[in-house]
This record gives C-alpha cells, structure tokens and sequence, in this order.
C-alpha cells in the first residue's frame, strides 16, 4: 500500500470527491437529457447520485473540519463507505453480470457509451481509489450491514412494481414474470450476497490500509 502523509491524504481525498462530483455532474446531464426522470428506474443512476450527494457533503465537511482542526464527522465517514460500496456493486454488476452475455460489444456499451463511460467506470474506480488510498477515517463494525440497506430497499421498490406489471425492469434479473420464481430468488441472494461481500471486503481492506 503507498504511504502518503496527514496533509496529502485530505489533499487526495478532497481532489478524488471534487473531482467525482464533477464526473456525475456530467453524467446527470447526460442522463436526464436521454432519459429524463426515468433514468431514476436504474439502480446505476441511483446509486451514482447518491454518491455525488455524498462527495458534496464529505467535501464541506471537510472543509469545516479543517477550519476547526476537528476530525471528519463519522455519519459523512460512514456514508462515503457506503457510497463507494453501491458503486463497487454497480461495476461489479456490470463487469460480471450485465455484460458478459454480449461479449466485447456488451462491454464496450456499458463501459465505454455516453453517460456509462462515469456511471459504470470511471465513477466508481475513482471513487475506490479516494476511499482506499486517502481516506483513512475509521469506519464501524456494522457498516457493511449499513452499505445493504440501499440495495435492499432498491429491490423492496423495484420487484413489487415488476410483479405488478406497474414496471419492466429495468435489468433482466427483476422480470419475474419471464422467469421462473425460483430463478429470481437465485438472483436475490447472490445480488445481495454479492453486496455484502463486497462491503465486507472494502471494510477490511480500509482496516488493513490504516
């Protein structure tokens, strides 16, 4: 792991959220030009802009902690944990999942189109970079419980409206009406089993980093 000083820590950790909540700036537009308020159907979008909300709040954080030579306050240190969790579960989702069946062209659409190029990529590696190597707050031993509420309350929306017919979609793995029941728990568990593991492994490599 590289070792940086106190300073040069905050000075990366400033720059990476600056830097991220101008990339979803972008993305925003683009999206809401695209697809206007239905981009907000995508668990991608979602969890995107909760981020950017994040890294906006960690920066005047940061800002006011400096000022008063205070530590980060833990709800902000906390939320940039799960921020960078959801975006882990976006580009894992779409490494792994989404684009795979299309070969080369699927990951050439997902990672490398419009909007997707910050939302699937650029985003999340950006964000994994800052959480990792710069922000080295301590974070509690439920927080990787805490980073599934989101998830979980994503699908609590999104299967309803699907079994309902009020919805499609938007992802293969939530038409619950074109696969069989079980098919679509399978997808439950190792969606949400997937989240939890990748909360807990970013929990434990933020420990061994401090």
């Amino acid at each position: 792991m590289v070792s940086f000083s106190a300073s040069e820590r905050r000075l990366g950790a400033v720059l990476c959220n600056a830097i991220l909540v101008a990339l979803e700036l972008v993305s925003l537009l683009i999206s809401s030009l695209e697809n206007g308020w239905a981009q907000f159907r995508f668990y991608t979008q979602d969890s995107n802009y909760f981020a950017m909300l994040v890294s906006a709040a960690y920066l005047i954080a940061a800002f006011r902690s400096s000022k008063r030579g205070k530590p980060l306050p833990a709800w902000v240190v906390t939320l940039r944990y799960i921020a960078t969790c959801l975006l882990s579960v976006t580009f894992l989702v779409v490494l792994l999942i989404l684009s795979p069946p299309y070969g080369w062209t699927g990951f050439r659409y997902t990672l490398f189109t419009g909007a997707m190029t910050f939302q699937h990529l650029l985003c999340p590696i950006l964000s994994f970079v800052s959480f990792l190597l710069f922000e080295r707050e301590p974070i509690g031993r439920r927080a990787p419980l805490l980073a599934l509420i989101p998830t979980a309350l994503y699908a609590a929306v999104l299967v309803p409206l699907n079994a309902a017919r009020a919805l499609h979609g938007p992802y293969p793995f939530l038409y619950v009406h074109e696969q069989p029941w079980w098919q679509s728990l399978l997808y439950g568990v190792v969606i949400l089993g997937g989240a939890y593991l990748c909360a807990y492994l970013l929990w434990l490599l933020r420990k061994k980093a401090r």
